[in-house]
């Protein structure tokens, strides 16, 4: 169910195959995040910065045309206070971006929107039991980047992306704030094109 959007997105671009040049592309790199900072809690972090990775499908012709999957994790403790003591927490995020945008030379500049598929998991004290939950969210995207052509097909690419997004953060089904989930990407990777 969670992955319906970015099928359907998937099913409405196929078409576009047939008149543009199409690229795949396995992406890995590096996540700062917004809210990445000293925790509230004497020692700890908020929402550490990690490594990433994803892949895309790219159509362009006179636009361009990208659908993006990328698995980002994070943690350390939630950037507020949720009133129950907690050793720690883990975030698992799933932006599926859809973005247009135009090339110059082999820069390109994008912008679009985001599906956040979002997931917590909290390591509990064993006295202070509670059932955690956030949000699937929506947000926005921009992408700049640079292709090195490799061969006629095979390139490799540099690129650093922005998204904006914000989630709600249930506690025993209450919800207590809005995670911020902000981020700035920056990834290398390698594509095929036909």
């Amino acid at each position: 169910m969670k992955y319906i959007l970015p099928i359907l997105i998937l099913i409405l671009l196929l078409p576009l195959s047939s008149y543009a040049e199409t690229s795949i592309a396995l992406k890995g790199g590096y996540t700062w995040w917004n809210e990445s900072k000293d925790s509230p809690y004497a020692g700890n972090t908020i929402m550490d910065n990690e490594k990433s990775c994803g892949a895309y499908l790219r159509y362009e012709n006179d636009w361009i045309y990208r659908l993006d999957i990328e698995r980002l994790e994070t943690g350390n403790t939630f950037s507020q206070s949720i009133g129950i003591a907690y050793e720690k927490v883990d975030f698992t995020i799933t932006p599926i971006t859809f973005q247009m945008g135009k090339r110059w030379n082999r820069f390109y500049l994008l912008g679009g929107v985001a599906y956040l598929i979002n997931d917590i998991e909290v390591e509990k004290y064993t006295p202070y039991p509670f059932n955690e939950s956030i949000d699937n969210s929506w947000g926005f995207v921009a992408t700049l980047g640079y292709d090195f052509m490799i061969t006629k097909n095979l390139y490799l690419f540099l690129e650093g992306r922005y998204l904006h997004s914000k989630a709600s953060v249930y506690v025993d089904s209450v919800e207590q704030y809005k995670e911020n989930l902000s981020n700035l990407g920056g990834s290398v990777g390698i594509g095929w094109r036909w």
